[in-house]
């Protein structure tokens, strides 16, 4: 597949948008969720973070494969060690933008369950939860090579506001060919609002990505690809 570089941006001006960005979908409110938030650049095992979603596309991990050879021989880039924001054209036409995977730790409430040799759990806690919130088939191919991966780390997001999804384990992920009808563990009943505006850290000539919840089927929403 033949891949063309275009563009590349430091991260921190992506950091800069995301903090002005609104949640998406917010019924009319303005919630700048990450307006204070600490922001990083670390680098975290797969295993270190609880996914978000129940599957991951055998044809962008094809395309991702494609990318990963394509960067390492012309460019001397390894995505898994990604600093910065890439776009790049494909040869069908396609639009590709890639940033570190995006990692947010937040308060979840949890119930402990002991073990029948244990003493009883504590009540209920909250306590802080790392999950991945964009970047899954990077971090589910790193996990099968056993690599670390360059992460945006974020924690310190407004708390009233928690994301539109649940955690759940790496073995419930499964990779499959068409995007299945369960998803993911939706939080709320309408799972496209108050969702993260991460699609300003893929902006590119001031242009998001489209909304993957308002697809138009128009040329630029299937050749974007995020």
């Amino acid at each position: 597949m033949r891949l063309t570089l275009v563009s590349r941006e430091p991260i921190g001006r992506a950091f800069l948008r995301l903090r002005e960005a609104p949640l998406e979908n917010a019924e009319g409110k303005d919630v700048f969720i990450y307006k204070e938030a600490k922001m990083r650049l670390g680098h975290i095992w797969p295993d270190e973070v609880n996914p978000t979603s129940l599957y991951v596309l055998r044809s962008k991990l094809e395309l991702l494969d494609e990318i990963e050879r394509f960067l390492a021989e012309y460019y001397g880039i390894d995505i898994f060690n990604l600093g910065e924001a890439l776009f790049l054209h494909l040869a069908n036409g396609s639009f590709v933008s890639m940033v570190p995977p995006f990692v947010e730790i937040y308060d979840e409430k949890v119930q402990i369950i002991g073990g029948p040799e244990e003493k009883p759990a504590p009540p209920p806690l909250q306590v802080k939860v790392a999950i991945l919130k964009d970047g899954l088939h990077r971090m589910f191919r790193a996990r099968e090579k056993d690599r670390m991966v360059r992460s945006i780390i974020v924690h310190g997001a407004i708390s009233d506001y928690k994301p539109y999804a649940y955690p759940n384990m790496w073995s419930q992920v499964e990779i499959v060919d068409d995007v299945p009808l369960i998803k993911k563990f939706h939080r709320r009943q309408d799972s496209s609002t108050f969702r993260r505006p991460l699609r300003v850290l893929h902006r590119f000539q001031g242009q998001d990505p489209p909304s993957p919840h308002r697809r138009t089927g128009t040329e630029e929403t299937r050749h974007w690809i995020w």
